[in-house]
């Protein structure tokens, strides 16, 4: 006797299913000869290089875009890619159009059920944009499946699955004692932690082409062979059958660990070929790092000598001292006369200000924990973390123009302007917050935390760059989590913030996946203990090969990296237009090497462990890399290797090679490559207070010059 299906169907049922999967084939069929029709175009050059990807959400199950494993775990690795991620809402309607969708390279499905409202219109949209050439990615349920009442509806689901490369044939079996894992691919499974013994569910899906890899698949116990594949990629996407296939989840701390490797994944689901990633993460070869301050504490009295404030602490015993650019900000009612402050506050936040190495910031008028009504009971302020002002209530406009026209108004010394907010307690702009941001050219950051160390083990941890907000407005992230979180919100361990160091080193190698953020609060000059960890997290960072910028200048480089364009001119050649300040291109660190001859407004490259990293010319309108065939080492005229900060004006002639640079610390770094190796060049300019030193280039033709100011720069040539 054959063993009891694992699935009962009624008649009716078992007539729509072969219906649709008639038509299912009918409609694969029907695509496949317009698909055949534009592969001749594959090859046409050039070609826009498509870097956005679209995440679908459902707000009607209770979804936002923040709580989808798209999101808060695959996306780090797209932005990684150099790819930048949009969000949609599958509720909302129209679905987006073919111009929104300009530059879109795939659709990734990340939904909580299968629950779609207008669901014919939803598969349509979904086929039409395969019909584009768009990867379609599937994360748990692809959306309003299988029906008995409507075999039209089925055949456009069953479609869907026979376009990827699968046929769906039968529903989810949940009966995990009769569950095993077929096959588990070893360089996609185990990246952190290994599956179970027994798989979760099952669904019966049949391969139908041989372009579609099995990574991970699942049988039923019993004597017919029946495997499904549950993790799969093929040229038309991917699919992962459920969350449970992709992470474990703690059941007691809910902390998350990958069972797929996302990297691989994505890259072979979005069939990414040898592109030259745009990296915000990354200037001139150096490690972008920052440090801004969230003003809370203040005023706060300084245990360490109580006639003093913690901002007094912190301006005395960090800020004046370190070698580092810091933007610092205030909360106005904190410190204002008019409200909760007073003069000497007032004094206190201008001496900040005044230091050279201080950008000036707003942290709002009031403190509001939530920006979001959505995300508090009760629209009012919550007092343990909001000023509570008599007879106001919350306007935005007040919170971010008005806060940021106190602090040019009252505190900023001559020669500086305020144009930073950084957003207040749940850090969760609405999209007209991000706007009023955006129409009175502010810049903002703050939300995004990230944390990877031995008590957050995984790469979940790490937040993407961005959150898109619709439309043109994207709230940009921090880099790692404050000291707030890392002392328990400042309930101890008060060194805690020294930890943040790990976190530093884990999202810098071997994928550099954020720019270190020195991001703390005021109230961390309390205590002994948080300002010597403050000091420990200065000086590690220090002593890093990193270019030190101002906050602003990260915040502007994300949007330009967002906006960037590139087009791909030939199998070896890039153009990339409106690239702005994100002046960064990563290739693979055992690629093809830039063929600098070739290139227009690249200023050179560095071969790194973490990848490739060439060089953009700023303030131009187009750049132009050229690679050089794979395993070539073409001779190279002389170039930038690395800066700590911004190089301008580059030029090379046959004697001279010049440039304009740009340090935000009393330290600047710079190399120098494709010299003559074992001769004397002679240095002089502003950048070295007009002094001429020489040096010798080594083996490799690479010199080194350290205690650079900003200035001028002039290397003669032997």
């Amino acid at each position: 006797m054959s063993p009891r299906s694992p699935w009962t169907e009624s008649p009716r049922a078992r007539c729509a299913a072969r219906l649709a999967a008639v038509l299912a084939v009918l409609v694969w069929l029907a695509i496949g000869a317009a698909r055949e029709a534009s592969a001749a175009q594959v090859e046409a050059w050039p070609r826009p290089v498509d870097r956005k990807v679209l995440i679908l959400y459902n707000s009607a199950t209770g979804q936002s875009i923040v709580n989808t494993v798209a999101f808060h775990g695959f996306q780090t690795v797209l932005n990684y890619f150099g790819l930048v991620a949009l969000a949609a809402d599958v509720a909302a309607r129209p679905m987006p159009d073919d111009a929104a969708m300009e530059g879109v390279r795939a659709v990734i499905v990340s939904f909580n059920s299968s629950e779609v409202f207008e669901s014919h219109v939803y598969h349509e949209w979904l086929h039409h944009q395969m019909d584009l050439g768009r990867k379609l990615i599937v994360l748990g349920p692809l959306g309003a499946g299988e029906s008995s009442e409507d075999p039209e509806r089925n055949a456009r689901y069953m479609a869907l699955f026979e376009r990827l490369g699968v046929s769906h044939q039968a529903g989810r079996l949940r009966d995990a004692s009769r569950l095993r894992f077929d096959h588990l691919d070893p360089e996609m499974t185990g990246y952190e932690r290994r599956y179970p013994p027994n798989p979760p569910h099952y669904e019966r899906l049949v391969p139908l082409r041989p372009d579609v890899k099995v990574h991970v698949s699942v049988k039923v116990n019993g004597p017919e062979p029946n495997p499904s594949p549950v993790v799969f990629t093929s040229a038309a996407g991917g699919l992962i059958l459920g969350d449970d296939f992709a992470y474990w989840i703690d059941p007691l701390s809910y902390q998350q660990k990958w069972h797929i490797n996302p990297f691989l994944f994505l890259s072979k689901a979005l069939d990414l070929p040898l592109l030259p990633a745009p990296d915000p993460t990354t200037l001139n070869g150096r490690r972008v790092a920052f440090s801004h301050v969230d003003a809370d504490g203040f005023s706060g009295t300084n245990q360490l000598d109580r006639t003093r404030t913690c901002a007094d602490i912190l301006y005395e015993h960090v800020l004046s001292k370190v070698d580092f650019p810091v933007s610092y900000s205030v909360i106005e009612a904190e410190i204002s006369p008019d409200y909760f402050g007073n003069e000497k506050l007032m004094d206190t936040a201008r001496d900040i200000m005044a230091l050279p190495n201080v950008e000036p910031a707003s942290h709002t008028f009031s403190h509001p924990f939530f920006w979001n009504s959505a995300n508090k009971d009760k629209s009012r302020y919550d007092d343990r973390f909001a000023f509570d002002i008599p007879g106001y209530t919350f306007e935005a406009e007040r919170e971010i123009q008005g806060s940021i026209d106190f602090v040019n108004d009252n505190l900023v010394p001559e020669g500086k302007r305020c144009r930073l907010l950084f957003w207040s307690g749940a850090c969760d702009p609405l999209p007209e917050h991000q706007a009023i941001v955006q129409e009175n050219g502010l810049l903002a950051i703050n939300g995004g935390d990230t944390l990877w160390d031995p008590a957050h083990d995984s790469l979940f941890g790490v937040s993407p760059l961005h959150r898109h907000m619709g439309g043109n407005l994207h709230q940009i992230h921090i880099g790692q989590a404050n000291d707030n979180i890392l002392t328990n919100l400042w309930r101890g361990p008060f060194n805690g913030y020294r930890n943040i160091i790990e976190t530093f080193k884990r999202t810098g190698s071997p994928h550099r996946l954020k720019p270190i953020d020195i991001y703390y609060h005021t109230f961390s000059a309390e205590k002994l203990a948080g300002l010597n960890a403050l000091k420990d997290v200065y000086a590690w960072v220090a002593a890093q090969p990193v270019a030190p910028v101002f906050t602003s200048a990260y915040i502007q480089s994300m949007h330009d990296w967002i906006a960037t364009r590139m087009t791909q001119l030939g199998p070896d050649a890039f153009a990339v237009e409106n690239y702005g300040q994100s002046l960064t291109l990563r290739l693979p660190k055992d690629g093809p090497l830039p063929l600098l001859a070739r290139c227009e407004n690249v200023l050179g490259f560095d071969n790194q462990p973490e990848g490739l990293y060439v060089h953009l010319a700023p303030g131009k309108a187009r750049a132009v890399l050229a690679l050089a065939p794979p395993d070539a080492k073409p001779a190279q005229p002389p170039h930038l290797r690395t800066a700590s900060g911004f190089v301008r004006n580059f030029a090379v002639s046959e004697r001279l090679l010049s440039c304009t640079t740009e340090f935000f610390t009393r330290n600047g770094k710079l190399s120098l490559a494709g010299l003559k190796p074992g001769a004397m060049h002679w240095v002089s300019g502003a950048a070295l207070n007009g002094r001429t030193v020489g040096r010798v280039a080594d083996n490799e033709g690479v010199i080194s010059l350290e205690g650079l100011a900003s200035g001028s720069l002039e290397v003669r040539l032997p």
